[in-house]
């Protein structure tokens, strides 16, 4: 698959998980302004759960 980027989270551009070269699990967290990110608990569980999704993919990827 090369470089393809699996995306499992994504709130507004401010915060992004994705797993990229079937290796690895990036997130990105900023505001536009490059200030911290700040969300609801409802959001933050939402970031959790976009979290094992890709923790997850990955425990896949390793099985192949």
């Amino acid at each position: 698959m090369g470089n393809k980027q699996e995306s499992f989270f994504d709130l507004s551009g401010e915060i992004s998980i994705w797993v990229e070269q079937e290796s690895s699990i990036h997130i990105k967290a900023a505001t536009a302004y490059g200030d911290p990110v700040e969300f609801t608990l409802e959001e933050a569980i939402s970031v959790h759960e976009g979290l094992e999704k890709a923790i997850d993919r990955l425990r896949e990827l390793e099985e192949l």
